[in-house]
């Protein structure tokens, strides 16, 4: 496995303990900024879903009053 790090065999279960230990903290870390990312898509979308409604709202005003727009 190239980057593989060379360990003594008598070191060897340590190494793999502390490595483990290593990648489970590297996995809290990237679940918590998966999770706050999460929820910055749910802001984002709650707030495109306003704006849709806003634009469908101004649409239908825009509509009704054709009286002086155009002639």
């Amino acid at each position: 496995m190239p980057g593989a790090q060379r360990v003594p065999p008598s070191e060897e279960v340590p190494w793999l303990r502390a490595r483990v230990a290593e990648l489970e903290a590297d996995n809290e870390v990237m679940a918590a900024q998966l999770a706050a990312r999460d929820a910055q898509l749910e802001a984002v979308q709650a707030r495109l879903a306003v704006l849709a409604e806003q634009i469908e709202e101004l649409r239908r005003r825009l509509g009704k009053d054709s009286s002086g727009s155009r002639s």
